[in-house]
């Protein structure tokens, strides 16, 4: 057998390879039988609840009717039971039980429970947009308190959600299986929710109330109602103090709960009660710069909790975050804040509409005021999250069929330096600018172009929104005057739905739904109503349209998995409301295919000294002028849409024009005579060495260039225009064509090889 050889320090040897067994005595090789026997013994009879990697067991409680659901007396909680562990006796039923699931899960992974859908969308989220996402198996405790009790309970013993919406159980992911410690018991809704969600959807209320909530709302709108239909108001709930937002947050949100008591006082939805779940999107531990991770999980944790729709956002570019997944899980999704036509993509958003305009009405809105100001040469300043390339495109096409010129497309870069917009401003001559951006944004550029003198009384802006209150605390906010702002329309006066809307509001308690009892409901207070109630109406012909009304008991399972969100596919709002409209109080509205708003209503204000002055209403494309405008130093003449412009021609009056006009009119003269010599003397002998002809044509050119100079005195009207433009060209080409056939003539004569003598008559030369 070959030999191995082992190098010992320089001192090579060669040694026989054997096994070695070979070379251990018997009692050796019957020692480690008899271990390894023993091993074996003790694997199968220690108790895994004497082990160190102990498992806690919960006691599964099934899912309850949640149309009804009975108290048990005696029973705790559910959170409590999953918060103590229980520590099985040695040979039990419930310890066998543990077993058989934990060698499950070591063998078969396609049985891990899902975790909720705030964690796919987190995992799947890019780094590099949003930092602090993007992480495998969950939400830290830093980004996410309400995970850590998931986090610490085993996977195999969670309760898992329903298969209501397939697609919100999205992920399948593991846990640590270390034992739970638990704190304080929870309220009873929240032992309610527990029962049917996993514990990482209960997302208990901040610390801290929120400022935009009451009372009220904080004690029961967080928690959800598990016996109605639920849904989600995803908005921001820590906005800056004293704005225009914060306006717009609170009174929006005691609209929507004015909505959702009619809706369940009138009974639109059969056998249903509707209820409001809130959440913050913009939490602030969980920020981030573009906002992204807020609304993520503010979305996820609404959709855990089986929402038949949501309402949000107030920003276009938070609600797409949010509607791109209630979208992917057929959850209807409605906003009445949002204006940008990036969202006016029915495949990405298939399940979102809204009660306000797009930009792409705005626009109209605002053409039709430029138009009816005399404006036809315009510039357009915009940023792309506002108009978008869709409301881009939409523009130009709008500007060429009505005969308004586009002198400059100027895109918003990031920062305040708004220099290069000077510049094209310059370059153009550019007076009349449309702004389309953000009310933060138009504030901005309104205030640089204002110092650097942009806003003086030649220039004429136009903005999106109704600006004023940003531009009032200015030094100096007559500065501004003459700032033409469009802005939704929300006085419908005789209207209807609108003044039994008012009468409502006006007569709604102030401490349960603050802001209420103001005549002035410019904030989206109606957009937001007719969100409630259209979605109700919805969901009424769904039901309507499904419900077997012959058998109870079917009857009232179908109710209870619309209440639990089985059914959020077939509810159709844009198929509802696509050609027949809802007649609510901020206006008729249809939906089309995409979501949007078909028509709008729209008012024209100028600035005047801070406040805002209302001088034209805007309708289905339709101007309506209700007073003159404001503009500088209290003129109502609008400015040029051009540079100022002095006439460069010589007048009568002037010295140069006289001049001109006598010689030209003295060359006229001598031209007409000169041709009647030629026709009355056209047989003399010099004249016909001339060709008679050509000179008649010569003088008839050089009488349209007199003629011409005669027209170019003083300011011209639109007919000596046109007829100028043709006199001159025509005159010289008579002149200088008759010349050179002339001349030609003579060149043929003198430089023939052969003379011929030809009679022919005098006429034809």
């Amino acid at each position: 057998m070959p030999g191995v050889r082992e190098a010992h320090l320089g001192h090579p040897r060669w040694r026989r390879n054997k096994p070695y067994c070979a070379h251990t005595p018997l009692l050796h090789r019957l020692i480690i039988c008899l271990l390894f026997l023993l091993t074996i013994v003790a694997a199968t009879t220690i108790s895994p609840a004497k082990t160190t990697t102990c498992t806690s067991i919960t006691t599964v409680v099934p899912a309850p009717n949640y149309l009804s659901v009975p108290q048990q007396q005696g029973v705790p909680p559910l959170s409590q039971q999953r918060s103590v562990p229980t520590q099985p006796e040695a040979g039990s039923e419930l310890e066998t039980t543990s077993l058989e699931t934990r060698e499950k899960k070591d063998v078969d992974s396609d049985n891990i429970p899902r975790h909720s859908l705030l964690s796919f969308v987190w995992e799947q989220a890019q780094v590099e947009d949003y930092p602090g996402l993007g992480r495998a198996a969950s939400v830290s405790d830093e980004d996410n308190e309400d995970d850590t009790s998931s986090a610490s309970t085993p996977a195999s013993l969670q309760q898992v959600v329903p298969a209501q919406h397939d697609k919100r159980q999205a992920l399948t992911t593991t846990f640590a299986t270390t034992p739970t410690t638990t704190a304080s018991a929870p309220s009873q809704s929240s032992d309610s929710v527990s029962m049917f969600y996993p514990i990482d959807t209960q997302a208990p209320r901040p610390p801290e109330k929120p400022f935009i909530l009451t009372d009220y709302e904080y004690e029961t709108l967080w928690e959800p109602n598990m016996t109605t239909l639920r849904l989600g108001l995803l908005v921001p709930l820590n906005p800056p103090r004293d704005t225009k937002i914060t306006t717009l947050l609170r009174k929006t949100i005691s609209a929507i709960r004015i909505a959702v008591e009619d809706v369940n006082r009138m009974n639109i939805i059969p056998g249903i009660q509707m209820s409001i779940i809130v959440r913050d999107s913009q939490d602030p531990s969980l920020h981030t710069p573009t906002g992204g991770a807020a609304v993520i999980n503010g979305a996820g944790k609404l959709l855990n909790f089986q929402v038949g729709g949501v309402l949000g956002d107030i920003r276009s570019d938070l609600t797409r975050y949010s509607a791109l997944m209630t979208s992917s899980v057929q959850v209807p999704q409605c906003s009445y804040a949002s204006v940008s036509t990036l969202l006016s993509d029915s495949d990405a958003y298939p399940y979102f509409y809204r009660t306000i305009p797009t930009t792409i009405l705005i626009i109209d809105a605002m053409l039709d005021v430029a138009w009816n100001l005399g404006w036809r040469r315009i510039s357009l300043i915009y940023d792309i999250d506002t108009l978008g390339w869709e409301g881009r495109e939409y523009l130009s096409k709008r500007t060429e069929q009505m005969g308004i010129y586009i002198l400059s497309y100027i895109l918003l870069n990031s920062g305040n330096d708004y220099k290069y917009v000077m510049d094209s401003l310059d370059e153009t001559q550019s007076r009349v600018q449309l702004l389309f951006a953000s009310g933060t944004e138009q504030s901005r550029v309104l205030r640089s172009m204002k110092n650097a003198g942009y806003m003086a009384s030649e220039y004429a802006w136009v903005t999106m929104n109704d600006i004023s209150a940003s531009l009032r605390d200015e030094p100096n906010p007559s500065e501004y005057d003459g700032l033409i702002m469009v802005e939704n329309g929300w006085n419908l006066t005789g209207y209807k739905p609108y003044d039994t809307f008012i009468e409502q509001w006006m007569n709604a308690d102030i401490d349960l739904y603050p802001g209420t009892r103001d005549p002035v409901v410019q904030n989206n207070e109606p957009m937001a109503y007719s969100c409630i109630m259209m979605l109700a109406q919805s969901y009424r012909e769904m039901v309507l349209k499904n419900m077997n009304g012959t058998d109870t008991n079917a009857t009232t399972a179908f109710l209870n998995d619309v209440v639990n969100g089985k059914y959020t596919k077939l509810v159709s709002v844009k198929d509802t409301f696509k050609k027949f409209p809802y007649e609510g109080p901020s206006g008729p509205i249809t939906l089309a295919s995409d979501g949007t708003r078909n028509e709008g209503n729209y008012i024209a204000q100028s600035m005047k000294q801070g406040n805002a002055s209302l001088f034209g209403l805007i309708s289905a494309k339709n101007y309506t002028a209700v007073s003159k405008p404001y503009f500088k130093d209290g003129r109502s003449v609008p400015p040029s849409d051009a540079p100022a412009w002095a006439i460069q021609n010589p007048t009568w009056s002037s010295g140069l024009g006289v001049i001109l006009g006598v010689l030209s009119t003295i060359s006229i003269f001598f031209t007409i005579v000169c041709a009647i010599l030629v026709v009355v003397y056209r047989h003399h002998i010099v004249i016909k060495a001339t060709s008679p002809t050509f000179c008649l044509v010569e003088l008839l050119g050089l009488l349209l260039v007199f003629i011409w100079c005669l027209f170019n005195i003083g300011i011209p009207s639109d007919a000596l225009c046109v007829a100028s433009i043709f006199f001159l060209p025509i005159g010289v080409t008579l002149v200088v064509a008759s010349l050179t056939v002339k001349n030609y003539r003579i060149y043929r004569i003198f430089n023939s090889v052969t003379v011929q003598n030809q009679a022919f008559q005098t006429r034809l030369l």
